[in-house]
């Protein structure tokens, strides 16, 4: 493996305290990485920050009667300080109302257009009857009239994976208030994803060390890709840089669009603060380098689909070519793995959707180990696979004097399941003295 590691973390929404699969499946495991790899010898650079543009901010600043720019402060400091807190060791955690950041996002949109791979396009777009605002596609749910299932959302069905429009949902109705959303005209910005089809699929064919699941539902993507919008009808997120774009105040990139490239930009702020302007180039331009993204379940789509092809556009290497961006050729992905807890709930897409929100700090303060672990019983209480597997392997061991969380999960949602204990023994002391002595270096 090549000497320098990007370790590249999911950017959690600033419109609230974080949820626990956040921490469980992000948070801990890419810094557990990113401290192994250091450990390890390698020049590693650990990046994350608060994605703070798009609908979800606007709603949250309605209901606590902010501006969307005082919501965005207020939990990245919440969410920053929880990291902190759990002794995440980003090198950077940065956020998306950054002027690099917007900076960054421009120059790889030019990219994009200079090389061919964006399109404007007349659509159908959703709006608020009550409030006039437009509803993002993921704001709006119906039924799919793919495979029926009630509760796609309006940008794709979790079910079968079809991208979608919203307009095509059966009884589609707002997320936020139940409302039946008015569809009108407007023009916006794509990004051609058909003229990637033979570029993406030949570079998904070369991960043969992936996952075959998130292969195999990526490669469905592709055989079926459509161009995607890019813009929205918000005033609230990055200006467009293009003539007859940039003037229109309801004219903003989408969400989705800038907060991906956060990766890329939080490298290029690091490497400025650092005092070495050009310091992200190791990362990004040495195709040596891997590139290990941590992310949930639900953004296969965006981290093996649609960021490689944010990517290849800028590189000038999608099916029309083109002309490497004014940053050069960037690394494509190398790895990514998933939330584990989220993949655990039952019928569940996200803790955070569904309810299941708490603050991290539940995780570092000794007093709230009963609230989390009441958290944690009501997630996967009714798994019957995580039930089955346990009670076929009842001889858990523990260890005397140990807070072993993940075994008092398992005692408190298996009952039935009898943990047989036993002591350390020397060998079992020496290995935890030498892990122990570890955190001091790393």
């Amino acid at each position: 493996m090549s000497a320098s590691v990007l370790t590249a973390v999911a950017w959690p929404y600033a419109n609230g305290p974080r949820h626990i699969g956040h921490v469980s499946g992000i948070g801990v495991p890419s810094d557990v990485f990113a401290r192994y790899m250091r450990m390890s010898g390698h020049d590693v650079l650990m990046v994350s920050g608060s994605d703070e543009h798009g609908t979800p901010i606007l709603v949250q600043a309605d209901k606590e009667g902010l501006t969307p720019q005082q919501t965005a402060d207020k939990y990245h400091r919440v969410v920053a300080e929880d990291m902190r807190a759990l002794g995440v060791t980003y090198d950077l955690y940065t956020r998306t109302t950054t002027r690099n950041h917007y900076n960054v996002v421009q120059q790889i949109f030019l990219a994009l257009n200079d090389n061919g791979y964006i399109l404007p396009k007349t659509t159908t777009g959703a709006v608020s009857p009550s409030t006039g605002r437009t509803l993002p596609d993921r704001y709006i749910e119906g039924t799919c009239p793919i495979c029926g299932y009630d509760g796609a959302r309006g940008d794709q069905c979790d079910n079968c994976g079809n991208q979608l429009d919203a307009a095509d949902l059966i009884n589609p109705r707002s997320r936020i208030n139940g409302e039946k959303p008015k569809f009108v005209e407007t023009e916006h910005l794509f990004l051609d994803l058909p003229a990637f089809t033979r570029t993406l699929g030949e570079w998904l064919s070369s991960k043969t060390d992936w996952r075959p699941n998130v292969v195999n539902f990526t490669k469905n993507l592709v055989d079926d890709m459509r161009p995607r919008a890019i813009t929205r009808d918000l005033d609230w997120g990055v200006p467009i840089p293009l003539d007859g774009w940039r003037d229109q105040g309801l004219k903003r990139f989408y969400v989705w669009f800038d907060a991906v490239i956060g990766y890329f930009s939080a490298s290029v702020e690091w490497a400025r603060r650092s005092g070495d302007p050009d310091a992200w180039k190791r990362f990004w331009n040495d195709p040596e380098t891997p590139i290990v993204h941590f992310m949930g379940k639900d953004n296969i789509t965006f981290h093996a689909q649609i960021w490689p092809a944010l990517l290849m556009g800028h590189n000038g290497a999608g099916d029309k070519g083109g002309k490497p961006g004014p940053y050069g050729p960037l690394n494509l992905p190398t790895a990514g793995t998933q939330v584990l807890l989220d993949a655990l709930i039952d019928g569940r897409k996200q803790l955070e959707d569904s309810g299941y929100r708490a603050q991290s700090c539940l995780v570092v303060n000794t007093d709230g180990y009963k609230a989390l672990n009441r958290l944690v019983h009501g997630a996967i209480i009714a798994d019957e696979k995580v039930k089955s597997v346990a009670k076929e392997h009842p001889d858990f061991a523990f260890y005397e004097g140990k807070k072993h969380t993940a075994l008092y999960f398992a005692r408190a949602v298996l009952p039935g399941v009898a943990f047989k204990a036993k002591l350390m023994q020397n060998e079992d002391r020496s290995a935890l003295d030498i892990s122990d002595a570890a955190f001091a270096t790393v």
